[in-house]
């Protein structure tokens, strides 16, 4: 009998021993002894088993070969840090494996590999502590890290952060609540970032815009904490401000895009991979700004056109045009006041 089978037989009998004793009136803490193989110690345990067969497999393919270690951080459901890998090549072939999962304490190059400053420090970066160990380790650079660090340089003005923020709430708005999402399902069943919101004629703007207002005009379906966040999220993706920085990213993202994924492929080819990041270079530098200028008021006037067929409040309107910068006026003293004032002195 194989041990599912086992399992599944436990349970039966935990629950019918659990049914006659509740049938006695008999009272008990918790599920009153009642076998569900979901209890912390049960799954520490599994976990547990886990690792040691993970680690029997690292010890069978590493045996006496070299290695590398790679820590990358990644947040769990109590935003911590945590995880560390065990990089080698067995028969030619890369092996990423994960070793253990460590509470980061410290960002700094001490513990954390994460982040280009922590990695390549002269005096306290990471490259630096493994050097005082062994003067020998090589430092090499990842070009596809460095080329993804040159476009979160890129992301680092305000245009650029406020469109990356609003992408991450409409995220979170439509994710954290099924009611929401059923309603985002009903709407459209697919959705991806950028290009299904403001590229080509299959683009889910309008769908957006659409979902949103549907969950502001619903009275007494959502809390006010909701409508509102879906007003400002309704808003803010009807700026122009909004709409040219994605379209300007999306041209920027249509090359670089395609030449990070294929820097961080296992399969490359050296000279596969200088052509393309000359080919990125060379798309970037003929950029012309007036060029998506013009797109992004296009797809404005499409937008507006599209929204009109759906049946939306008023005042829903894409804008098609950059708004007038205010300039804070200095409140300035009549001359009278002036002289009275120095007269008073």
């Amino acid at each position: 009998m194989d041990r599912p089978a086992n399992n599944q037989i436990a349970i039966d009998q935990s629950k019918k021993r659990k049914t006659k004793l509740d049938s006695q009136s008999k009272i008990f803490k918790g599920r009153g002894n009642l076998v569900t193989l979901l209890s912390k110690t049960t799954v520490n345990k599994v976990i547990d088993a886990i690792l040691l067969c993970m680690r029997k497999i690292i010890r069978t393919e590493l045996a006496d070969k070299q290695f590398s270690i790679q820590v990358d951080s990644t947040q769990d459901i109590g935003a911590e840090d945590q995880a560390l890998f065990l990089r080698y090549v067995v028969n030619s072939e890369i092996k990423e494996r994960l070793f253990s999962v460590l509470k980061v304490n410290d960002s700094s190059g001490k513990e954390s590999f994460d982040g280009a400053a922590n990695m390549r420090g002269e005096s306290n970066g990471l490259r630096a502590h493994i050097q005082k160990e062994n003067p020998k380790s090589v430092y090499v650079w990842c070009y596809a890290h460095t080329l993804n660090l040159c476009i979160c340089d890129t992301c680092s003005n305000i245009a650029a952060i406020n469109l990356s923020g609003l992408l991450n709430r409409l995220s979170t708005f439509f994710s954290e609540s099924y009611k929401r999402m059923d309603i985002w399902k009903k709407k459209q069943e697919q959705e991806k970032a950028l290009k299904w919101k403001f590229k080509g004629d299959d683009n889910l703007y309008a769908t957006v815009i659409s979902a949103l207002d549907y969950v502001i005009m619903t009275c007494g379906t959502f809390d006010s904490k909701t409508s509102s966040e879906a007003i400002s999220l309704r808003d803010k993706l009807c700026e122009f401000q909004i709409i040219l920085t994605a379209h300007l990213f999306l041209n920027i993202f249509s090359t670089v895009g395609l030449t990070s994924t294929y820097l961080q492929s296992s399969n490359l080819n050296l000279l596969s991979a200088w052509e393309m990041v000359e080919k990125t270079i060379k798309h970037i530098s003929t950029i012309n700004f007036e060029d998506i200028f013009n797109e992004a008021e296009q797809f404005s006037e499409q937008m507006n056109n599209s929204l009109e067929d759906l049946k939306l409040s008023e005042n829903v309107i894409v804008e098609c045009e950059l708004p007038q910068p205010r300039i804070r006026s200095k409140n300035e003293l009549p001359m009278n006041c002036v002289e009275m004032k120095l007269h008073l002195m």
